[in-house]
This record gives structure tokens, C-alpha cells and sequence, in this order.
């Protein structure tokens, strides 16, 4: 595992994604695969595709990776934390108290895309 990832799960951790949920292990797959696509300059994948992508490498069901990431992403909302609050403040849904999964994926993908292209320009975040 490299230190991207390693900071990467620890802040799923801060926001409350526990690593024993099978969504936590999903959202840190697809944060990464979107990450990748930032640092490439390519377009990020519709969540159907990320779904189905891990899904076939998990041997599973593209809906079944879906509701565990879900259900992950909800578990964190669930309750106050400031780490979730610095990152979603003006993404969270009003009616819903959280993001969606794929705000969730992209905010966090790109999150961790900028915070590279920062430290490889010299910028300390």
C-alpha cells in the first residue's frame, strides 16, 4: 500500500467509514480508480461503471456494491464529524444529511488529486 492510499483510508477512518464494513474497502477502490483518472487527465467514470468494475473484481453484484458503499457513506453521516463537514459542507443534501455516492467518490478523488498536484508544485496543504 502506498502512503496516497494510506492517507487516503485514514481519512475514510476520521470521517467515520469504519474498515470493517466490506463499503469502506469498495469506497477506497473506487476513490482510487477515480483519483487515477484525475492524475491522467481523463473524464471520471459514471458510478455505474465504477460499480461494475469492482463488482467483477470482487466476484459481485454491481447493486450489491452500490448498497454497501451506501450504507458506509451513511453510517459516517450518521452522526456530527468535522472531517466529513471541512470536505461536504456546501455538498451536503439539506433533506438527506449526507452526499450522494458519487459526490462522495468524486469529492474525495479529487481531494486527493489536487493534494498531489499541490505538493508536486511546491504547495503545502
Amino acid at each position: 500500500m502506498n502512503t496516497k492510499e494510506i492517507e487516503m483510508k485514514k481519512m475514510l477512518i476520521q470521517m467515520g467509514v469504519s474498515p470493517e464494513l466490506k463499503g469502506y474497502h469498495y469506497l477506497a477502490e473506487a476513490i482510487t480508480m477515480q483519483r487515477d483518472r484525475f492524475d491522467e487527465g481523463k473524464v471520471v467514470k459514471p458510478c455505474m461503471e465504477v460499480y461494475a468494475d469492482i463488482a467483477k473484481a470482487h466476484n459481485d453484484t454491481a447493486s450489491r456494491v452500490e448498497r454497501a458503499m451506501r450504507h458506509a457513506i451513511e453510517r459516517a453521516f450518521s452522526h456530527y464529524n468535522e472531517a466529513l463537514e471541512d470536505l461536504f459542507h456546501a455538498l451536503i443534501d439539506l433533506d438527506s444529511g449526507k452526499v450522494s455516492n458519487s459526490c462522495f467518490i468524486c469529492t474525495m478523488a479529487e481531494h486527493f488529486a489536487f493534494q498531489k498536484g499541490a505538493r508536486k508544485n511546491g504547495i503545502d496543504r
